[in-house]
């Protein structure tokens, strides 16, 4: 199983936890391989994927900058 995602908006953050399997996920050229109860915090502004040959638990967070309004 693989996802592909393009970038999110300028300054999004993501954090991902693998609650059970294992996981290689990050931006593309950069990924990372998790086991369980491994964490991941990267840019999620430039193309990134997530990846699990066999499936996996995971929990995953997101953060935005701040939108100021005038």
């Amino acid at each position: 199983r693989h996802y592909r995602s393009a970038a999110h908006a300028p300054g999004t953050e993501e954090l991902v936890i693998c609650l059970d399997g294992k996981l290689t996920l990050g931006p593309d050229g950069h990924e990372e391989s998790l086991d369980e109860g491994d964490a991941l915090h990267f840019a999620a502004d430039v193309p990134h994927s997530y990846r699990s040959a066999d499936g996996c638990v995971a929990l995953c967070s997101f953060s935005y900058p701040a939108v100021r309004s005038h």
